[in-house]
């Protein structure tokens, strides 16, 4: 996850100014680029999210034969 750590394009920029956001072309690409990552890291997230549903639920059911409940 370098992705995160990069800086926005506007940090030290010479050409900032009050509003540039809205007419910068490098910023534009980065924040559509920084959205795709984000965006994949979400979806990754959910897989993992299920997938320990998952295997809590595995876990849970032999538990539950140990336990003689």
């Amino acid at each position: 996850m370098a992705w995160l750590k990069q800086k926005a394009p506007c940090f030290q920029c010479e050409d900032r100014h009050d509003g540039c956001h809205g007419s910068c072309e490098r910023y534009d690409t980065w924040k559509k680029e920084r959205e795709e990552m984000l965006k994949q890291q979400r979806a990754e997230s959910e897989v993992n999210s299920a997938l320990y549903a998952i295997k809590e639920e595995a876990v849970r059911k032999r538990m539950k034969g140990r336990n003689g409940k």
